[in-house]
């Protein structure tokens, strides 16, 4: 018991400090509040960074901008109140806290104060996320802004592209005897996660790779890869999550720019197909 009410404490003391692994906290309204310490100071613009860098990597047409910043807004005016609602609760926690350590200093029991420490922790706790019906909900708003290919680069489904073409590259050149004995293995594992293709399939289609000139490999290579692909990309939920999850960095307001034109010899393209 000792030990579990320690426990609760240092998860309390977590949710006090930080509020929990917010989902939409890279959404908050930016503000004008300068670093006050060198520190801080790396980690806004290490921040920046990051978010400029993920900005610039879509390319964003002009007419998504204003969508994309509308839902930006919305996510942040969401997630200010919900900061609102989980400053309430630290601030009833503070209190708590207080009590406890003079109690500890008294060698008195905390068993009371335990129990409402555990009771406002609860709370906090089911304000540090979100629902899985409001990740969804941002992602479908987010698909209806972006493009197919901007979807996959922040859901991470070119990553998906690389991994499976790594893998038939590796192994093509595996040994006779250690393909044979790594390739089912592997296979199952790809398929537990969720596909329409089974082990058997899998492992079928790493072999005709395997069984390929080099100069057949690269002409069907294409076609292996986009079978294989759909193995190492996220999908469902886990894919909401990824997508909201990228525009929910921190600085992503301040990094969209107010207008963008569209690259060189590029037509604007539709968002969301």
């Amino acid at each position: 018991m000792r030990y579990q009410v320690a426990d609760a404490m240092r998860t309390a003391l977590a949710l006090l400090i930080g509020g929990g692994a917010v989902l939409l906290a890279g959404c908050r309204a930016p503000t004008a509040v300068s670093p006050t310490s060198p520190g801080e100071e790396l980690v806004q613009l290490n921040q920046e960074i990051e978010a400029l860098q993920f900005v610039n990597s879509l390319q964003l047409q002009p007419h998504q901008i204003g969508p994309l910043r509308q839902t930006l807004q919305e996510m942040a005016a969401a997630e200010a109140t919900k900061e609102q609602e989980r400053n309430k609760l630290r601030a009833q926690l503070i209190p708590l806290l207080r009590q406890k350590r003079d109690a500890l200093r008294a060698q008195q029991s905390t068993a009371d104060i335990d129990a409402q420490i555990r009771e406002v922790q609860g709370k906090l706790t089911s304000l540090a996320g979100d629902d899985p019906a409001t990740v969804k909900r941002i992602a479908d708003k987010l698909r209806g802004i972006l493009t197919r290919e901007q979807v996959a680069l922040a859901t991470g489904e070119l990553d998906a592209r690389i991994q499976a073409t790594q893998m038939l590259d590796a192994y093509r050149q595996f040994p006779v005897d250690e393909f044979d004995a790594q390739v089912k293995p592997f296979a199952e594992e790809l398929v537990s996660r969720g596909s329409s293709m089974t082990a058997d399939q899998v492992v079928a289609l790493f072999t005709d790779a395997r069984s390929l000139a080099d100069d057949e490999y690269q002409q069907n290579k294409e076609k292996l890869v986009s079978q294989l692909m759909p193995l190492f990309a996220p999908t469902g939920e886990a894919a909401d999550q990824l997508l909201v999850e990228a525009f929910s960095r921190p600085r992503m307001l301040e990094a969209l720019p107010a207008s963008a034109a569209a690259p060189k010899g590029q037509a604007p393209q539709k968002g969301g197909k």
